[in-house]
């Protein structure tokens, strides 16, 4: 069994998936895995959630990765810095336009803007500047939390971080990896403009070469587990998988509402594949963090 780790996301992350986090540890307790992948790592609240067994975190946007290089750096330096902060209108618009050269300078200004700006979006223009806008109702006192940004520290050290493509990071998996996805829920037709969290968006396109590339290590033996939406056109896109179906409620803004999301299952071995969404749907049904 994979130990559970009570350490939160420095991050505030739309769409982040803590609530999934023993799901993932239920099925994961059940193989032999010698590695965790996640390449979105996004806020990576199911990788701080768990010891995982020489976990991989990837992601393509190279301000949020630098940020957790930084907390590795220096943790403490990274929390004096914000606590020399005032939280208000011009000193947010002077960190978004600023132009960090250090990873713990670069750890300072994301999580200062993401903690401050509008409902903890995350977004970038087509020029890849960070867009969103001074939130007005938020504190850094969580993040100053005794041991919240050390802890944080400590469990990426645990990590290899690498800066790149989603398609990267899941090609250079193991054959005995736990692979677990959770790209932007973009569907077919859809432009992808929202989920511009770096300065290319996440596109349909970008579901297909998802799919693709998680069919490839699949067939050499990983398991696969991909949060995406049920909608038909991504359905379609994993024929050879089982689809466990949860229904809860997410906020958009400052509104909430009621939503199915999808949590695709995927492995060479269809009793098996059967036997692991079982479990998932068992321990979400009736599990607690």
């Amino acid at each position: 069994m994979f130990e559970p780790r009570l350490t939160e996301s420095p991050l505030r992350w739309a769409g982040g998936k803590r609530w999934l986090a023993h799901g993932i540890r239920a099925i994961a307790g059940v193989l032999e895995i010698t590695t965790y992948v996640e390449p979105f790592a996004g806020g990576a609240s199911v990788f701080f959630s768990t010891d995982w067994p020489n976990p991989v975190l990837g992601d393509a946007n190279a301000t949020l990765m630098s940020c957790y290089a930084g907390l590795v750096m220096d943790a403490g330096a990274v929390a004096d810095k914000l606590r020399g902060l005032t939280v208000d209108r011009d000193t947010y618009n002077s960190l978004r336009d600023s132009a960090p050269t250090s990873c713990v300078d670069e750890a300072v200004r994301l999580l200062y803007l993401n903690r401050i700006g509008f409902s903890g979006l995350y977004r970038e223009n087509a020029r890849g500047h960070f867009n969103v806008p001074y939130g007005g109702d938020r504190t850094l006192a969580p993040l100053l939390r005794p041991q919240r940004l050390d802890s944080a520290a400590e469990a990426l050290r645990t990590a290899i971080l690498r800066t790149q493509s989603f398609e990267e990071t899941i090609s250079q998996s193991p054959a005995d990896a736990l692979i677990y996805c959770d790209p932007p829920f973009v569907t077919e037709g859809s432009s992808g403009d929202f989920a511009r969290y770096h300065s290319s968006a996440f596109s349909f396109a970008g579901q297909i070469s998802l799919s693709d590339s998680l069919r490839a290590r699949v067939d050499a033996g990983a398991l696969a587990v991909v949060s995406n939406t049920v909608d038909p056109g991504v359905a379609r896109l994993y024929p050879d998988s089982e689809l466990v179906k949860v229904e809860r409620k997410r906020r958009f803004g400052r509104q909430a509402r009621l939503v199915t999301e999808g949590i695709y299952v995927l492995h060479s071995d269809p009793p098996f594949r059967a036997k692991i969404a079982h479990i998932l749907e068992k321990s979400l049904l009736g599990g607690s963090l």
